[in-house]
């Protein structure tokens, strides 16, 4: 199933193995984060300060975003909440939206 590196060993040796080229399904795990990037941008229309990070812990898909304090909280946690479970549903795993919300984008120099 996995070819000849065990995902259990590789992730002990601290090896990332959701984006290695011969790594099975790494294609349809960037479909699967491009279409939840365009959700969560659709979803929250014009509120998101920068591009959402998609992290997986085993089984479990965490999606971390930065977004503006122009929606009223109670909208917030809606869409948070209604955002969360269309998603569980849709990807037959669980979804944990960690929201923060900031006044202006955050300014990252780079170098």
């Amino acid at each position: 199933m996995w070819g000849c590196v065990c995902p259990s060993r590789a992730r002990s040796r601290g090896c990332p193995t959701g984006n290695l080229s011969s790594e099975l399904g790494a294609a349809q795990r960037v479909l699967e984060d491009a279409f939840v990037r365009r959700f969560l941008r659709g979803t929250f229309p014009g509120a998101l300060l920068a591009p959402p990070v998609l992290r997986r812990r085993g089984r479990a898909l965490l999606v971390s975003a930065q977004v503006s304090r122009a929606l009223p909280p109670a909208r917030l946690l809606f869409l948070q909440g209604y955002s969360e479970l269309l998603l569980s549903a849709l990807h037959s795993c669980p979804v944990r939206i960690e929201i923060t919300t900031l006044r202006a984008p955050a300014v990252y120099k780079h170098l």
